[in-house]
């Protein structure tokens, strides 16, 4: 297994990393609830979306400590390497937590949100990218649908927010 550089804590992420993927499901449902709640103009929704993006950016942090391991990995030096992958899925969490958090500054119109919006659009477009790139190298199933599917609802609620914004047409 590669190195990392805080062992203690990819320990903790093997260990529970079943409960976490359930919590970070649950917190993403109550971010999902409460980004619905806030487009509808709900009063008292601010707190529910609060709750459910720090929840949920805890969670894709703690995510981006485990070691992803999977069969059928070609050399060291190819787009299907563990090191590559390891360092995709790595950035991947790193770039939703980062969408995720300015999409509550969007949302409470805090000065920077646009600038981090753009920098975790621009960073979750070049994980797809190389995940898109580094699947047809190798044809391993180690990007599920999960994989994709997180990264396309932050990018229609980010959509969403920057067309409110004005930002986009």
């Amino acid at each position: 297994m590669p190195e990392t550089k805080n062992p203690a804590l990819t320990a903790f992420v093997e260990k529970n990393y079943d409960l976490i993927r359930n919590l970070e499901f649950i917190s993403f449902l109550i971010f999902i609830t409460g980004f619905t709640l806030y487009e509808f103009k709900v009063t008292g929704s601010n707190v529910i979306l609060i709750a459910g993006v720090i929840s949920t950016v805890i969670f894709l942090y703690l995510q981006s400590f485990k070691m992803i391991e999977f069969e059928g990995s070609e050399a060291y030096n190819t787009l299907g390497s563990f090191p590559v992958v390891n360092f995709i899925f790595r950035l991947y969490y790193y770039s939703l937590c980062v969408l995720l958090i300015s999409m509550l500054g969007l949302a409470f119109d805090i000065n920077k949100g646009i600038a981090f919006s753009i920098v975790g659009g621009i960073s979750l477009a070049a994980v797809f990218i190389l995940s898109l790139f580094s699947r047809m190298k190798d044809k391993s199933k180690v990007y599920d649908l999960k994989f994709y599917f997180r990264m396309i609802v932050c990018f229609i609620f980010l959509g969403i927010l920057l067309a409110e914004k004005g930002v986009i047409n």
